[in-house]
């Protein structure tokens, strides 16, 4: 009954971290739907509105949700202050704020940064011809987030369903294995104690480690049988 509780254990972990995982890419493809989103509006705001940069961040930060809109309205808000530093500056810091509030890697930023870094230094024409070369690149990684969710989705769910399996067919550590391993623990831990108060400590270290060796000698063929159907999984 144990053994059964702990494959339904290990085999629902699994299938709650695919879930989770393909919840995180899920996320992460909407982040770069808005990442785009916003390219398109400086792409609107340069070709028809002529807005300065603080103006068109403030009236882009009303058309994306949290916590896009406060990266914006703080980088419109740095830009107002006009502190001398530079613009590329500016978002790098802002971006620092809402980092971890987003599923976005350090790559998805970067690009994005670097298609903005670019802005009122070069005549309207190239700005916008940047702008459109950044989110092309973004689009391109978002399309290729789509194809591999289901696959890591598949990975993770796969790795639940064989921890359950190995339980089940007693591939993983036996419960009755895990008590011996137990039994050994206390028995060296009382035997190192008694040889080390008779002032035999070269005793009292070989026992810790025939102990060691003991448990070892149980547990390497059930670690190899894992590795070699780990391996066999990724195999496929």
């Amino acid at each position: 009954m144990l053994k059964v509780s702990g494959a339904l254990l290990v085999f629902f972990a699994g299938w709650g971290m695919g879930n989770w995982r393909s919840r995180q890419y899920q996320q992460r493809i909407k982040d770069l739907q808005i990442l785009q989103l916003i390219i398109s509006c400086l792409i609107g705001e340069i070709s028809y509105a002529r807005n300065t940069l603080p103006e068109a961040f403030s009236r882009i930060s009303e058309k994306v949700a949290s916590p896009f809109r406060e990266y914006l309205q703080s980088v419109a808000k740095r830009l107002k202050e006009q502190t001398g530093e530079t613009f590329v500056r500016i978002l790098k810091e802002q971006e620092q704020t809402v980092r971890e509030k987003t599923s976005l890697r350090e790559e998805d930023w970067d690009l994005f940064l670097q298609t903005l870094g670019h802005l009122g230094y070069l005549d309207a024409k190239m700005q916008i011809q940047l702008l459109e070369s950044g989110k092309t690149e973004l689009a391109m990684r978002e399309e290729k987030l789509r194809h591999q969710l289901p696959e890591q989705k598949r990975v993770w769910q796969s790795l639940g369903i064989l921890g359950g399996a190995f339980l089940r067919r007693e591939a993983v550590v036996e419960v009755g294995i895990i008590f011996k391993i137990g039994a050994v623990g206390i028995l060296v831990s009382v035997l190192s104690l008694v040889l080390k108060h008779s002032g035999r400590e070269d005793q009292a270290f070989l026992t810790s480690l025939a102990g060691l060796v003991l448990v070892l000698f149980w547990v390497l063929p059930y670690i190899y049988d894992l590795f070699e159907t780990v391996k066999k999984l990724f195999a496929l």
